[in-house]
């Protein structure tokens, strides 16, 4: 399996950029790079969702965050394979 097979659907994901206090966060894969993933989610945990939310207040920005993950960043990332 790779990122690939896994593009829109959830994934649960430990990186050091998405410091939570579960240490995870659940995100939808929306796209892969060479470099890593693009994800989608209501909110982002720990210093990029701090970063996004001060974004946020100066621009009024509302809806769903998307934001690039480095596979360098990525501790682990589980997913469920979907049976027929």
């Amino acid at each position: 399996m790779n990122f690939n097979d896994l593009i829109g659907k959830e994934v649960i994901v430990s990186s050091d950029k998405l410091e939570s206090e579960s240490g995870y966060a659940t995100l939808k894969v929306v796209g892969v790079e060479c470099g890593g993933i693009w994800v989608e989610g209501a909110s982002l945990p720990g210093e990029l969702g701090n970063e996004i939310k001060d974004i946020e207040k100066e621009t009024a920005a509302k809806g769903p965050l998307f934001c690039f993950l480095p596979f360098h960043a990525i501790s682990f990332a589980l997913a469920r394979r979907q049976e027929n």
